[in-house]
């Protein structure tokens, strides 16, 4: 299966895990003027071959923004913004979930951006918006995930970078 997604994508992730499982995360509209959804599409023969797309955001919401990172055989982490409470675009989280198998089946997304204060820009809804491109994703020795993203008062600032790690 070729990918064809010029025409859909704004941003766009990669990770290659050491046996040379490919996930690929993309964040676009299927349709014309549609909500952003972040997908994720997988090869497991370095890119020879694709499957997906599996949708790791929430119908309905935008999503942004994609990171991810991934380790072993088949373990794979992602990230992405995504708004809130039926597409409010003041209210954004940060989200987060895993895949064992190399990106086949997801783990249910659980919120990174669960800070609700420390600045002017956080309700307990989210933060006003993403903050400019910045954003990782790491895994650490110990296999714990580590996601990195900005977030501020509008995509120009003031803003800054937050993090949080697995428990």
């Amino acid at each position: 299966k070729r990918l064809d997604l010029l025409h859909l994508l704004f941003g766009s992730a990669l990770a290659v895990d050491g046996n040379g499982g490919v996930v690929l995360a993309v964040d676009g509209a299927a349709t014309v003027g549609g909500p952003q959804a972040v997908t994720a599409y997988r090869s497991s023969d370095r890119g020879q071959t694709w499957a997906g797309p599996v949708t790791l955001s929430t119908a309905g919401e935008e999503a942004l923004e994609p990171a991810l990172e991934s380790r072993g055989s088949g373990d794979v982490r992602a990230w992405w913004a995504e708004s809130s409470a039926g597409g409010n675009l003041d209210a954004w989280n940060v989200w987060y979930r895993r895949s064992t198998d190399g990106g086949a089946t997801w783990a249910a997304k659980v919120k990174l951006s669960d800070a609700t204060g420390g600045a002017a820009y956080k309700t307990p809804a989210g933060f006003k918006e993403p903050y400019g491109d910045y954003g990782e994703m790491a895994i650490t020795s110990t296999g714990k995930a580590i996601g990195i993203w900005g977030e501020g008062a509008s995509y120009d600032g003031p803003g800054g970078v937050w993090f949080n790690r697995e428990q």
